[in-house]
């Protein structure tokens, strides 16, 4: 069943990236619906996050930032090379540090990579995740579901 479910997180990642492909004003790719893909794929996440974990807890946070950082980071400077070449090598190193960190830029600047304002949050929900875990695995999920609400209402700035 996992398996399935990874499955349909991946056809949600996929809706998800036909959906910014044609934001771009040169695609056209009326493919709208591709919108909800981050919501079913969050839903789908959070489920498989709650199944994994209970297999191994220890390492749980570790295993995610591992996961998400040197991909984000390798995709970051990638980008980089790409849109920071006309810029001051201050400039371009000061954009880059702001990326790579999430920081939010100056005026409101957003990471070179724009959607990257959705790992603040999976990296946010990772971090109650693990402190869930401290109640113990029969607890984390219902500790989860009580620490949410509060995450909601920390502003994050730059978001």
């Amino acid at each position: 069943m996992l398996k399935n479910l990874q499955g349909l997180r991946a056809l949600a990642a996929i809706g998800v990236l036909a959906f910014h492909f044609g934001l771009m004003p040169a695609t056209q790719v009326p493919f709208k619906v591709g919108a909800s893909g981050v919501d079913l794929f969050f839903t789908l996440s959070g489920f498989i996050i709650a199944h994994s974990s209970s297999r191994s807890d220890r390492h749980f946070l570790a295993f995610r930032l591992i996961r998400v950082i040197p991909a984000y980071w390798i995709a970051t400077v990638l980008a980089a090379m790409f849109t920071l070449q006309n810029l001051s090598v201050g400039a371009a190193l000061g954009w880059l540090v702001q990326s790579l960190f999430y920081l939010p830029g100056p005026s409101g600047r957003p990471a070179l990579i724009f959607v990257a304002w959705t790992l603040i949050y999976e990296l946010a929900f990772y971090l109650l995740y693990w402190t869930a875990l401290r109640f113990g695995k029969r607890r984390a999920q219902s500790v989860a579901l009580v620490l949410l609400p509060v995450i909601a209402l920390i502003h994050i700035p730059g978001t």
